[in-house]
């Protein structure tokens, strides 16, 4: 399921994974990555790559196996927290800039955590004083809902049904542990201190 997140199309491309090729030209025009990040170091170094002219693109062939030999909730839980710190993080960086990057997504995380969190509180709150299922139900259909929608939209990715159903799933319930990554991220800002690497698949 978690390897459809890394499937996009093919052509140019904003931003690139771990696995990736360089000119080494520009690798070094761009005084390569950033060692200060623990997360997203990347994207944010496409997107100096990008600001110096040059492209970034997807090319639609298998290069290398990623296993991300997650087992646990907990690896899960860490691997999107560590998403968030990236957001948040690369987003600040460009904020003033003439060309912000992931501010849009960083911002649009929020609003998804803050809403399903809402409607959770909401939907337990009406359990209780009702004494009835019924508005907990009515908010796990919204959510089963809305997953499936996710799902159709990424019916080009896989032809297993199952795979998507989960991928659609997984994409609306990561938002809450990204949204904590953020906020771990300008908790750790605002008391001055640098977080450690997140390392979600340790053995």
């Amino acid at each position: 399921m978690l390897d459809l997140d890394w499937i996009y199309p093919p052509g140019l491309a904003l931003f690139c994974g771990g696995d990736a090729l360089f000119r080494r030209s520009v690798l070094a025009a761009a005084n390569g990555f950033d060692e200060t990040l623990i997360a997203g170091e990347e994207p944010e170094l496409c997107r100096r790559i990008l600001g110096m002219g040059w492209l970034i693109l997807h090319v639609d062939h298998a290069m290398t196996g990623h296993d991300l030999a997650i087992t646990r909730w907990s690896q899960y839980w860490k691997r999107a927290t560590r998403a968030g710190h990236a957001f948040a993080e690369v987003s600040e960086r460009f904020r003033a800039t003439e060309n912000p990057f992931w501010l849009d997504v960083a911002r649009a995380n929020e609003r998804r955590a803050l809403l399903l969190l809402s409607a959770a509180t909401t939907g337990a709150a009406g359990c209780i004083a009702l004494r009835s299922p019924g508005p907990g139900l009515g908010v796990f259909l919204v959510f089963l809902g809305l997953a499936v929608r996710s799902a159709w939209k990424a019916r080009w990715k896989s032809k297993n049904r199952l795979t998507l159903l989960l991928y659609g799933i997984h994409a609306h319930l990561q938002q809450v542990p990204i949204y904590v990554g953020q906020l771990q991220y300008r908790r750790s800002r605002w008391k001055g201190e640098r977080l450690k690497l997140i390392e979600y698949n340790r053995r």
